[in-house]
């Protein structure tokens, strides 16, 4: 999406509940975002975070309750929204180039009749380049992507997510296990992407950041705790009531979440 272009897609969830094999993850969710907001979701890993983003995105259809995006179903409107998963979910040993990754974010957007690719064009290869050049890896397009650092294969498929041209960016986890330095230019590029108008979700266990970078929060421990602006959200008798019996630490960025290591 370019800055001229305006973002009207708004997302509501209603009553929507969701889980894996009948096991419910997340529990009856209300929660309406806004078009252009930049929203940090946090809460202790397995309350539902990752499993959030995939109900939006439409990867896991609800068990109950109702998901739109602009009005219309999630399958409908995916061309719409770009998606960084986990690295930890990604294989980094396939043999593709930076090139090659960032491309595949054009490709939901080639297909014609019969769910055939059309032959990549022109536009496509400049909105790839451009994309490469938004995150700063323009000088590594013919790297292989298992050759770069944490914070590099990073701002690749955040590159791939932006040449989709989205209106919304869901990402899950993105600064995680990477370097102090790495954090702040990808926050430093989100806060630009949001500032051209997309709407960006993001889920998260750095509560400094949150309070830093984003405009609104949503605390989810299965069910929806809060939500609204950092500061009127991020107050210790809420946080007590999304994180339990987790530890508050102090980092060297700021207050953080000690967890435990199972996730959806």
């Amino acid at each position: 999406m370019t800055s001229s272009q305006k973002n009207n897609l708004s997302i509501q969830l209603s009553g929507v509940s969701a889980g894996y094999q009948a096991a419910p993850v997340l529990n009856n969710i209300n929660l309406v975002i806004e078009p252009g907001d930049f929203v940090g979701v946090i809460g202790p890993n397995g309350c539902g975070k990752s499993t959030l983003l995939k109900v939006i995105l439409g990867l896991i259809k609800p068990a109950s309750g109702r998901v739109t995006l602009g009005g219309m179903t999630p399958e409908k409107m995916r061309r719409k929204v770009g998606y960084l998963p986990q690295l930890t979910q990604i294989d980094f040993k396939f043999p593709a180039s930076v090139w090659d990754v960032v491309m595949m974010g054009r490709y939901g957007l080639r297909q014609g009749f019969f769910d055939q690719i059309k032959p990549i064009n022109e536009e496509d290869k400049k909105v790839t380049k451009q994309a490469l050049e938004r995150v700063g890896l323009a000088n590594l397009a013919d790297q292989p992507i298992g050759q770069l650092s944490g914070g590099q294969r990073q701002r690749a498929f955040i590159a791939r997510a932006i040449a989709q041209e989205p209106e919304v960016l869901l990402l899950d986890e993105p600064i995680t296990g990477v370097d102090i330095t790495s954090q702040h230019a990808l926050l430093h590029l989100l806060e630009e992407l949001n500032s051209r108008g997309i709407t960006i979700i993001s889920t998260t266990h750095d509560l400094n950041c949150v309070a830093s970078s984003f405009n609104r929060v949503v605390c989810l421990n299965h069910k929806l705790i809060a939500e609204g602006p950092p500061n009127q959200v991020l107050t210790q008798e809420i946080l007590n009531e999304t994180y339990g019996s987790h530890l508050l630490v102090m980092t060297e960025r700021g207050p953080h979440i000690e967890h435990n290591l199972s996730s959806h």
